[in-house]
């Protein structure tokens, strides 16, 4: 018996059990899915986890990034590899502050996240003084040189830094990073375990049309799917106290 958090299958074991799920591949059979169905079930995979980005800030995807300040500039751009900040792009930014170390104790102050819109209604984006706001903008682009896309953000603060600031202050943010991408079935699962099942049958229901699940077992593996997901997202959420108070007139 294993102690502690260490079940976590690879791509191709949770493969395998999806398309057991939808008797493609028998559970006796030793050889399993062919080459060409672990080709198409990565593909499917990769395909429903990007969609579930949309789900929101899981707990695991939570992470932080500090910069530094440059006197002057207005936008500082966040990406992997040739980045003002070098990390995961952040797919929302959802908290961020302004670090002051000039004292014997560094000093948090809170920015505001402001729209695009609210952005862009300022009338001098490049007067100095302290930071006070943050406009996070994704890019999604195309390459110049050939087919392809590469993905950066850009994060706008708002004033930019004067001297002292530049000299004295960080900026720090909280953002939901993507999820890993799956190249190979030897790949382990990027998710806690509370999430196998949910991705288990998700990608059953993802590939059964491929391989003509009938609809009647098609409607019950969806129900289980959607149930699991479900009990997954209730479960990845945070914990924090809510105050009602009754409205005085």
């Amino acid at each position: 018996m294993a102690l502690g958090y260490t079940f976590f299958p690879t791509v191709g074991e949770i493969i395998k059990s999806a398309l057991e799920v939808l008797r493609v591949t028998d559970i006796e059979n030793p050889a399993g899915p062919t080459t060409n169905q672990y080709a198409r079930a990565v593909q499917a995979l990769n395909y429903m986890l990007t969609a579930w980005q949309a789900h929101g800030m899981q707990l695991w995807c939570r992470k932080t990034a500090t910069f530094s300040l440059t006197q002057g500039t207005v936008s500082y751009s966040i990406g992997q590899g040739g980045y003002d900040i070098n990390t995961q792009i952040p797919l929302k930014v959802y908290q961020a502050w302004r670090t002051d170390t000039s004292g014997s104790t560094p000093i948090d102050t809170p920015l505001s996240i402001i729209s695009e819109k609210e952005y862009l209604l300022l009338t001098n984006k490049r007067q100095e003084g302290t930071p006070i706001s943050i406009f996070y903008e994704p890019k999604h682009e195309h390459g110049v040189s050939g087919p392809g896309t590469f993905a950066y953000g850009l994060i706008h603060v708002y004033q930019p830094a004067d001297l002292y600031n530049a000299t004295n202050c960080t900026i720090g943010i909280r953002y939901q990073r993507p999820f890993v991408d799956f190249d190979a079935t030897t790949d382990s699962l990027e998710f806690p375990q509370e999430w196998f099942d949910a991705v288990k049958y998700n990608l059953a229901v993802r590939l059964a049309h491929t391989y003509g699940t009938p609809q009647l077992e098609y409607d019950r593996i969806k129900r289980l799917a959607d149930d699991l997901l479900n009990e997954a997202l209730s479960f990845d959420t945070e914990n924090t106290s809510l105050l009602i108070q009754p409205r005085y007139r």
